[in-house]
Parts: C-alpha cells; sequence; structure tokens
C-alpha cells in the first residue's frame, strides 16, 4: 500500500485522519511538534515546520506540485474577494476588523499538494517518497 505524510497528525483532526488511513492499509507518516502515544502503527516524526516556504520549494524540487495556501506577504485572490465585503460593511458600520490570528497562522502552515486523480500508485508512491524525503531534510 501506499505511504501518506500527514501533516499535524497528532492534532485532533490530524488523529482521525491517521487512523482512517491506517484502517485503510495506509503506511502513515505523522509529522507533528509533538509525538502521540496513541497513534500505534505510525511512524510518527517528530518537527517544528517554521519554514513553510522552503519546504515547499524543495517539494517542488522533488517534481511534487506544491504551494502554500495563505502568504500574508501575498494576496489571496479565492478568500480575499469573498471576505472584502463582509469586511466594508464591518468597517462602515464603525467595528474593528476581525483579528483571525489563529486561523491565519493554521492557514500559513498549510501548504496544498496538487494530485491528479489520474495518477497511479506509482505517481503516488513518488510523491510520499518526495514528502518523506524534505521532512527529513527540511523540516526537522
Amino acid at each position: 500500500m501506499s505511504r501518506v505524510v500527514v501533516t499535524g497528525g497528532a492534532g485532533k483532526a490530524g488523529r482521525a485522519v491517521v487512523r482512517d488511513l491506517l484502517d485503510h492499509g495506509y503506511d502513515v507518516v505523522s509529522v507533528d511538534l509533538v509525538r502521540d502515544a496513541n497513534l500505534t502503527g505510525a511512524h510518527q516524526i517528530v518537527a517544528d515546520v517554521t519554514d513553510y516556504a522552503e519546504a515547499v520549494d524543495a517539494l517542488n524540487a522533488e517534481g511534487v506540485l506544491a504551494m502554500r495556501i495563505y502568504d500574508p506577504d501575498t494576496p489571496d485572490l479565492h478568500v480575499y474577494p469573498f471576505w472584502a465585503p463582509v469586511l466594508a460593511a464591518i468597517e462602515a458600520d464603525g467595528r474593528p476588523a476581525p483579528d483571525c490570528p489563529r486561523t491565519l497562522g493554521l492557514l500559513e502552515r498549510s501548504i496544498h499538494i496538487d494530485v491528479s486523480p489520474l495518477c497511479e500508485e506509482q505517481d503516488l508512491d513518488e510523491i510520499a517518497f518526495a514528502f518523506e524525503k524534505v521532512a527529513k531534510q527540511v523540516l526537522v
């Protein structure tokens, strides 16, 4: 079966994803800040993912089409057009704009990977190998 890397695998949602993948026979690697004793069956890498741009660059160098989901220095043309009218209405009403540092922090640490529905198992194995290689070199 294929290997899958789950970032945040020790978190609440990550644990559920890891367990489901294990139940379906996948070889799972969990990358998180902490080791979870309850994640039996998954290989766990304790890593502080702090340079997300470097991780994306490394994945791209391995032939995996990856990008950051959110970059505070780059306007997001998918999210902001929908939020702009809401934020404008809040400002027009004289209320302070919402500050969502935790949500933006999570998005800033997220990496989007394009996986074609036409991928075959060998393609997915190569993507998993690239993740493992990057996790060992960049994310530790």
